[in-house]
């Protein structure tokens, strides 16, 4: 205790009355004091030395109490809090380490933290008997425990406002994957499953269940008692993984609406095969056989009932071309054809490919909790404040507010050559075989990111950027970008760097390429006051796709 410039220790306690003596180092004072019920401090005996006030002491003392306050209240990694306060404060770390800090700063968490269950039903009757605990604004965040038939149990949250509010605001497509990362180290979980709705092309979690297993059965029960709870929730469209047991659950709960796989999942499980099977190697060094791999990535994008005819034309190709895949191929045939089926991995005409959205979510979580498999009651706390945020998030889309960042160029490119090369298709300007061979583009940046792939081109005049709008342009029309010597190269689109699809139709269509042009550069169409009239293809007849002899029309 300190008091008017002297600092004291505890003497005791009688009939409510606290008795300290000084605490003065390197001397014996008896100076005393004592305080009573009411918090009178009465001065007892007087010291020997004079006041006085020790700036290093003062500086680690309030140091140490911020050390500590941080500790009780927040989840942040301890080494973390002590570097930033001091970054703060330089002069009171000189004097008070980590070293020091850290006995003090665990014990201070450890004491404000409540005995974590052994399992999540100890967990599900602990919420039952407080359910006032952890709230979304006026309405319960904890919902319930619930039971599979194999004893395993999952307890769900989630917000009835919210829920209410992103339906009534337009959100029929559903969006619903699980992670490990942010599970609970303890009581023992298999995962954390989120359910998203989508509006404004935005994705809101909405529902967040803690499960004990990841059974079709263990689906079947949380999606039926989710569909009981927030019976509002009407999904139109519903997006998941390849997991067999999770699409059946969904199709056995909600029979009307439309399931769709991702598409990037597809992409991914290719790729991990292909290292799985130790051809990494051999496709660097074989430019027709890397060809074949793009274009099984991209048999997605096709129609269902010619995904088995492009995959002929695959085979052929890598036939023609001396390509040694057979393994590959056999697998492609055995599990993506025969055991998922055409039907289910095909994406074609899908407005929204993927659901990276989830994925980016999954990663904010784990940035957010800085640990793998943090403290239950740091989840949960978060969990609920994130369920919070979203309804300020839904005011700012409802105040006509942008949330998140425009999409990126690079993405709006693949989705535009995606578009094209499908609207060609469907009209027979092009064959499937060269709808194959030009989607094959899209999928460079993900390859080239996860391979290292770039780091083995010869030549960079090859490579995606001046091949992706020229191909389609008259010959006499400016270069885009490349052959522009005014271009300035900080603005060029990296098309290498970043993942394959990732598309977003909404975004803006018109004068696309326009933006690429130096301000000097001719118009390429439209604007172009020495263009005959007469010779200019009618869009609104035409359509956008075609060639006339004269023009190579862009569509973007």
């Amino acid at each position: 205790m300190d008091y008017n410039g002297f600092k004291y220790k505890s003497n005791g306690k009688k009939n409510g009355v606290c008795y300290y003596v000084c605490s003065s180092p390197n001397m014996v004072c008896k100076g005393s004091l004592k305080r009573t019920n009411d918090g009178t401090v009465i001065e007892c005996k007087r010291h020997i030395h004079d006041a006085y006030v020790d700036v290093d002491d003062r500086l680690k003392y309030n140091f140490r109490q911020h050390l500590l306050e941080r500790s009780t209240s927040e989840t942040t990694n301890l080494r973390n809090i002590y570097d930033e306060e001091a970054i703060r404060t330089p002069d009171a770390a000189r004097v008070y380490s980590w070293p020091t800090a850290e006995s003090s700063m665990r014990k201070a968490r450890a004491k404000n933290t409540p005995v974590l269950p052994a399992t999540l039903r100890g967990l599900g009757e602990t919420l039952d008997e407080n359910r006032q605990k952890y709230k979304c604004g006026n309405h319960q965040f904890y919902q319930e425990w619930i039971f599979d038939d194999q004893g395993k149990c999952h307890l769900m949250f989630g917000c009835p406002e919210l829920v209410n509010i992103v339906v009534s605001s337009g959100g029929t497509e559903l969006h619903a994957d699980g992670t490990f990362k942010v599970v609970p180290s303890r009581p023992k979980c298999r995962q954390l499953f989120i359910i998203h709705l989508i509006i404004q092309n935005h994705s809101i979690p909405i529902c967040y269940v803690l499960m004990e297993s990841k059974t079709q059965e263990a689906y079947t029960k949380v999606l039926n008692r989710f569909k009981v709870i927030f019976q509002n929730v009407q999904p139109s469209v519903i997006m998941t993984d390849y997991e067999r047991g999770l699409r059946n659950a969904f199709a056995i709960t909600y029979p009307e609406a439309e399931l769709v796989s991702c598409y990037f999942h597809y992409v991914q499980s290719l790729w991990k095969n292909i290292k799985k099977m130790q051809l990494t190697a051999y496709l660097r060094h074989n430019e027709h056989g890397k060809m074949c791999l793009k274009m099984m990535m991209v048999l997605a994008l096709l129609p269902a009932n010619e995904i088995e005819d492009g995959f002929q034309d695959i085979k052929d190709y890598a036939l023609v071309n001396d390509v040694n895949m057979a393994r590959f191929f056999t697998y492609f045939s055995s599990f993506w054809l025969v055991q998922i089926g055409p039907q289910v991995f095909s994406v074609y005409g899908k407005p929204r490919r993927t659901n990276n959205n989830i994925e980016s979510f999954h990663n904010k979580l784990k940035d957010k909790f800085q640990v793998s498999h943090p403290n239950l009651w740091t989840v949960l706390g978060h969990l609920q404040n994130l369920s919070q945020s979203q309804h300020v998030v839904i005011n700012q889309f409802n105040r006509g507010l942008q949330i998140t960042r425009s999409v990126k160029f690079k993405y709006i490119i693949n989705s535009r050559r995606i578009k094209m090369c499908t609207e060609k298709l469907t009209l027979g300007i092009i064959t499937r075989k060269e709808f194959l061979l030009q989607c094959s583009y899209t999928v460079n940046g993900y390859l080239e990111r996860e391979a290292n792939w770039a780091r083995f081109i010869e030549n960079d005049d090859n490579a995606i950027e001046e091949n992706l709008p020229m191909q389609l342009l008259n010959n006499n029309a400016i270069p885009l970008i490349r052959d522009n010597p005014e271009s300035d190269n900080e603005d060029r689109p990296n098309f290498a760097e970043d993942g394959p699809l990732f598309d977003n139709d909404n975004a803006i269509e018109e004068n696309l390429p326009m933006q690429l042009l130096n301000n000097n550069a001719i118009p390429l169409i439209r604007d172009n006051p020495e263009s005959d009239n007469e010779d200019r293809p009618n869009f609104a007849e035409d359509g956008p796709l075609f060639d006339n002899g004269k023009y190579k029309i862009i569509y973007f």
